[in-house]
């Protein structure tokens, strides 16, 4: 079967989408660490790595 061209499409814009949700999230992550506990701010940078690597797991071109 032939590739598409899109499915390295998807995975770039997927990407950049996630990326600025993570940026998104970084900057509300700074200005919120002063006002909180290390416990909370340990999931937070925990939640942002999971998003990082689910925006940069997504296929380009390799189905």
């Amino acid at each position: 079967m032939r590739k598409k061209w899109w499915y390295g499409i998807h995975g770039y814009v997927f990407g950049m989408i996630g990326l600025i949700m993570m940026l998104e999230l970084l900057s509300q992550v700074n200005a919120e660490l002063i006002n909180m506990g290390v416990f909370e701010a340990l999931t937070i940078i925990l939640f942002i790595f999971i998003i990082a690597v689910a925006a940069f797991s997504v296929p380009c071109g390799k189905n």
